[in-house]
């Protein structure tokens, strides 16, 4: 049901949420279809006796042959698995009849904008049908107890429905697999097909994936009467119905959808237990922007944990209760079911389609992103726009990057500081104007310096621009040694003018850098990388290297002494681009000297020491980074680190492993991402591409 608020919100939206994907049918006016006969049906079920009669069936039913009566009919069925999608009450008016016309102009318009926020989280790979149908009126609606309510919808009401299903198995469903999905009376409509209509045709239960029962109550004695349905008991089950409640945590008095003995799942978590889900375990809300007309997934606003006497879901982060308190009591949170757990529903279905196919396992390797460091860099030049678009080609999710600036302030796409070895150039970035660095080549160093002749650096905005159609754009921020106040606001303002800021992750060592990011731009995702050597993934010291007592800035390869018992090949894996262990040392304490201006050693290792306990330390900022981007040998030595990260809503991305064992050895972990030289071998891997 669709309380006021929401209705006022639909309106608004009235012009830029229908969806036109989905084969919207026409709206020709129909004859009028209501009758007062009664229709009965027996059909064949092996859960009573051999027969089961469907009757009580109500006045004729509507001509689903015309397309006039279907909100969306997907002709094109180009996915694998179709969605039946019931809308919920639309229709709250005391001059309209008890049971709403179907040619109800303003209940069709209603329909589609309810679709919006419970079942276009399907939409985006099912296809979709939807039916118009004769619908109670909230009106009297509100006369009746739940158990009447539930009862009065066995009229004109399930009679339409039933007949949209007969046409939709007859002639579009083609034998495929399908979800069934419905919101408040849409739900108790599902209910009922599950419950009458799915006994009589076990042949189409048997590829029904889930039901979506949102916003209407399932019991356990409805259970019981029901034994060819069950009920979800995790995330992945398929064939089984999904049903939840929301309310505030003292709700009290009647609410319409909530019956006695109610069980539901947890719509974050998917577990049936108390476990409370927090609201960072929240994957997005659907926001509606009432101001704007428009509404869109951001970040989550609801947590859950459900309340197993009540048999409902709690939340207590949303406080925008029912305006029908007689129908959903003192903190309803009726209208919100769906919206609230927008994005968890809509992977939840993905989830359950690939486990009905047995492709659990695939869509678990689907879901880790494979982030290829410096561009492809093993087939073309670090770092530069063909490396990038090779990475594209070999079917990279996203690439990894380094953006620093020059001497007249612009932003130039290097992770070293200075040029040498990787163009015909020398000299330090930050000693270079942007139009003497496009002077040099970029691709000579590389092979025998023909193939990639005449490569340039790239500035931020090029890559941007240019690479638009990758998933994932990792930017790391490479500390400036002389801090520059105008570096995280150009970075900040390129990222927001490039049109894909939402692809964006901005990662770094610096974590005061990462701070000052996020306090001038929240909305941009960002990273916090950690250093092996503060996580226990060396095994020798660093200070046993180098001289305590020297600025690390200042250090040069000839300060680097390595003891005799140091596994040079462990230091040469760290991903740090070098050709001996010196080199890969002196680069690490160049970053952490970046990071700590003017700092020795010792000053340094104090400063970040409190890495080594990850989940301490990414609690202790002062801002909450969106991924965490720890060296794979931290995670795989301390698994418990994804769980734990996963639980407050941040990401993980290992970096850089190129070992198959590893890759697999993290992908069973469950990491986010994999940022490695090799994308061609990691993709294979997952038998992705």
């Amino acid at each position: 049901m669709m309380n006021k608020n929401v209705r006022l919100c639909a309106m608004l939206l009235a012009s830029v949420l229908v969806l036109g994907a989905c084969g919207q049918a026409g709206e020709d006016s129909l004859q009028d279809t209501s009758t007062d006969t009664e229709v009965s049906e027996t059909k064949e079920s092996e859960d009573n006796g051999g027969t089961y009669e469907i009757t009580g069936l109500v006045g004729e039913p509507t001509d689903y042959s015309d397309d006039s009566n279907w909100m969306f009919h997907d002709d094109s069925a180009e996915h694998d698995v179709d969605l039946f999608y019931i809308y919920p009450t639309v229709v709250d008016d005391e001059e309209k009849p008890d049971i709403a016309d179907i040619n109800d102009e303003s209940m069709r318009q209603w329909a589609k904008l309810a679709f919006v926020k419970s079942g276009r989280p399907f939409s985006d790979y099912t296809n979709v049908y939807a039916p118009f149908y004769r619908q109670t009126n909230l009106k009297k609606a509100m006369e009746l107890t739940a158990k009447e309510y539930e009862e009065y919808n066995m009229q004109e009401q399930r009679t339409d429905i039933y007949a949209a299903l007969d046409y939709y198995f007859e002639n579009c469903n083609n034998g495929r697999p399908f979800i069934l999905a419905g919101h408040s009376q849409g739900a108790c409509m599902i209910k009922i097909v599950l419950s009458d209509y799915m006994r009589t045709h076990p042949e189409y239960l048997d590829r029904m994936v889930a039901a979506y029962v949102m916003g209407f109550s399932v019991t356990e004695d409805w259970l019981a009467d029901n034994p060819h349905i069950r009920f979800a008991e995790g995330e992945t089950d398929t064939g089984v119905v999904i049903s939840w409640n929301t309310e505030g945590p003292d709700n009290s008095g009647t609410n319409l959808v909530i019956h006695e003995n109610a069980i539901s799942i947890n719509p974050i978590n998917w577990k049936r237990d108390d476990t409370p889900a927090a609201v960072e375990e929240n994957r997005g809300s659907l926001i509606i922007d009432t101001e704007n007309m428009t509404s869109e997934v951001g970040e989550g606003i609801a947590d859950a944990t459900i309340n197993l006497e009540r048999g409902t879901v709690v939340c207590t982060t949303c406080t925008e209760y029912e305006a029908y308190e007689n129908l959903f009591g003192n903190q309803g949170l009726h209208g919100h079911d769906c919206d609230l757990y927008y994005e968890n529903i809509r992977e939840n279905g993905l989830m359950r389609i690939a486990s009905y196919f047995g492709k659990l396992e695939q869509y678990e390797n689907e879901q880790v992103k494979v982030i290829s460091h410096r561009g492809a860099n093993a087939y073309a030049p670090e770092n530069t726009m063909s490396a990038f678009l090779k990475a594209y080609e070999l079917g990279a999710d996203g690439f990894e990057t380094d953006v620093q600036l020059t001497k007249d302030g612009e932003l130039v796409i290097c992770h070293n500081y200075s040029i040498d070895g990787l163009s015909d150039g020398k000299g330090l970035i930050r000693d270079l104007t942007l139009e003497e660095l496009k002077q040099y080549d970029f691709g000579v160093t590389y092979g025998d310096g023909t193939e990639f002749a005449g490569e340039r650096i790239s500035t931020l905005a090029e890559v941007l621009d240019e690479c638009k159609d990758f998933d994932i754009l990792n930017i790391e921020l490479k500390a400036p040694v002389e801090r520059d106040d105008t570096y995280i606001t150009k970075v900040a303002d390129t990222i927001r003018d490039s049109g894909v800021m939402d692809k964006v992750i901005v990662s770094g060592f610096d974590h005061s850098l990462l701070k000052e990011l996020k306090e001038y731009n929240p909305d941009i995702r960002v990273g916090t990388l950690i250093l092996p050597n503060f996580t226990g993934a060396l095994s020798f010291d660093v200070a046993d290297c180098i001289p305590g007592d020297k600025v690390l800035t200042d250090l040069t390869v000839d300060d680097i002494v390595l003891p005799d018992d140091v596994d040079r090949n462990e230091i040469l894996s760290m991903g740090v681009e070098a050709d001996s262990a010196e080199e890969v040392v002196l680069e690490l304490c160049h970053q952490l000297g970046a990071m700590y201006t003017g700092s020795n050693w010792a000053e340094c290792s104090e400063q970040i020491s409190l890495q080594a306990d990850l989940t301490q330390y990414i609690d202790s900022l002062e801002f909450k980074p969106d991924y965490a981007h720890p060296y794979y040998a931290t995670i795989i030595r301390h698994p418990e680190v994804i769980d734990e990260m996963h639980s407050r809503g941040i990401g993980v991305n290992v970096w850089t492993t190129n070992d198959e064992e590893i890759l697999k050895a993290v992908y069973s972990l469950g990491v986010d991402g994999v940022i490695t030289d090799a994308p061609d071998l990691a993709l294979e891997l997952l038998d992705i591409r």
